[in-house]
């Protein structure tokens, strides 16, 4: 019986950011990534950073398109509710931005979705949303 209990849990753990990051950097295509430190990503998404129990974030550093892949872990659920709206948040703004300054770049954002599993919330802004969902699917499953 405690060995079922403990195969639960392992299941709903989410998977290591890094290695999420990692997996998608190495199945996408993406113009340039420059990668953000906790602090960094706390700033961008306006929350704590002490709620990421996780997080591997790169966005292009020059803004010159919206492309992004952040991955968090959160400690918990009441973190993982925040860092979700925050995500959403974010994604909102890049498209205040975008829209005036590069519009030939709005499509990447529309279609971009903050994905969540578990404790998991993942941001992916690409050239291809229908790849980077196949892309996270396959490294979730």
């Amino acid at each position: 019986m405690l060995f079922s209990l403990s195969a639960c849990t392992k299941e709903n753990e989410p998977l290591p950011a890094q290695a999420v990051y990692d997996s998608l950097v190495e199945k996408l295509q993406f113009e340039e990534l420059t990668a953000l430190d906790v602090e960094q990503l706390g700033i961008l998404l306006e929350v704590e950073g002490s709620m990421f129990d996780q997080a591997v974030a790169g966005l292009d550093a020059s803004r010159y398109t919206p492309e992004a892949i952040i991955v968090i872990n959160a400690k918990n659920k009441s973190d993982f509710d925040v860092i979700l709206k925050s995500l959403n948040a974010y994604r909102d703004r890049l498209l205040d931005e975008y829209r005036d300054y590069r519009p030939s770049e709005m499509h990447k954002i529309v279609n971009a979705k903050v994905h969540a599993k578990g404790l998991q919330v993942v941001l992916i802004v690409s050239k291809d949303a229908a790849q980077a969902v196949a892309a996270l699917k396959t490294i979730q499953k």
